[in-house]
């Protein structure tokens, strides 16, 4: 299927809503940024319609029944191309969901438990990814290292286990936390707790190959001295290994967005100051099918969130990217979105930021 970007746009604003206090409480401050790098204030960009907060009452799980009780800890969202919202909340410890809301943003149903391809009873655990084709909801089943798939209306369909190949480093675990999914269903899965790149893989889970893989700030010394750690020690020192990427999504031409928070502000600042446009540092990245990078930052200053850090000095942790037509939206964990454009008779890109 063709994700209708469109509607991922809106998703990112019903996320803002997820976390956030009643809109009417809230007030919105949007800028851009001048060649010098400050901070140009305008008029607000986008104020919120209504006053009503879409909250876990609203959408119908305030229940006290662990089943229906309120969202925990979401941590990925999709719209279908019927409107329908998908939630991936890990919950607490082993308790996981998916919650499906129609396009009011009303709960239709949730997905946890299932029974699998054996037969037996079986459940979702701390999923951390969602996404929807046509026909499929794809689970990230984080908790229990496989890719689960259901039908449209929560059935089990299958699952996806972890890809087995020899070109996965002997410490890496599979961890899945986000995926994708292109028309000829091959399968973009990004792992916690791997550093060579994007996992792309097939419908039945064989694995092709890795893409796009990022800089790391992992030295010479650590990567040797892992290889020697026993496997409790690479769990208790796996913190220490940078995410490679943490988000994934597809446009319409199926091309590749992906994002991630393992650059260091220090890094990410050099190059931006630099006006590199490499991209090697860049916190947000587009890929064609090959896994070739070939984002364009001919613009002032390229998509990397927050320029001048005199101002904020909190590091930007990227959590999405998505596109609709010739504009382009990140979400950080500073609960910012950075809305970038590309102008229709130029190349360089025009930066505003929304402040929730």
């Amino acid at each position: 299927m063709k994700k209708r970007i469109i509607s991922i746009v809106a998703l990112v604003f019903v996320f803002i809503m997820l976390l956030s206090v009643p809109v009417s409480a809230k007030s919105y401050q949007t800028y851009t940024y001048s060649l010098n790098g400050f901070a140009l204030y305008s008029p607000d960009a986008y104020v919120p319609e209504g006053n009503t907060s879409i909250d876990s009452a609203y959408m119908g799980l305030d229940d006290s029944t662990s089943l229906k009780k309120a969202l925990k800890n979401p941590k990925d969202i999709e719209v279908d191309n019927k409107g329908n919202v998908y939630i991936a909340d890990a919950g607490d410890g082993e308790y996981g969901r998916i919650i499906v809301l129609d396009r009011y943003y009303k709960l239709k149903f949730i997905i946890r438990d299932f029974v699998n391809d054996q037969g037996k009873q079986d459940t979702l655990s701390r999923p951390q990814g969602v996404y929807i084709t046509d026909d499929t909801i794809f689970v990230c089943d984080t908790g229990n290292s496989r890719i689960v798939t259901f039908d449209r209306k929560g059935n089990f369909k299958s699952v996806i286990k972890e890809p087995e190949s020899e070109l996965f480093e002997s410490e890496s675990t599979y961890s899945p936390i986000a995926i994708a999914v292109d028309d000829f269903n091959r399968l973009y899965v990004v792992s916690d707790s791997n550093y060579q790149g994007i996992i792309v893989m097939t419908i039945t889970g064989q694995f092709t190959g890795f893409i796009g893989a990022q800089k790391v700030s992992l030295s010479a010394w650590d990567i040797l001295w892992r290889r020697f750690q026993t496997e409790e020690q690479k769990k208790l020192s796996s913190k220490s290994i940078p995410t490679a990427f943490n988000n994934i999504t597809i446009t319409e031409d199926g091309f590749i967005y992906i994002t991630t928070s393992s650059i260091s502000s220090d890094k990410q600042q050099s190059a931006i100051k630099s006006r590199s446009t490499s991209g090697a540092y860049a916190p947000v990245k587009l890929l064609n099918a090959a896994g070739e990078e070939i984002m364009r930052r001919n613009g002032f200053w390229p998509p990397a969130g927050e320029i001048d850090y005199s101002t904020d000095t909190t590091e930007d942790l990227f959590k999405a990217a998505v596109a609709s037509g010739n504009v382009g939206f990140i979400l950080d964990d500073n609960t910012r979105i950075f809305d970038y454009m590309e102008a229709l008779n130029c190349e360089n890109g025009v930066q505003v930021r929304t402040t929730f």
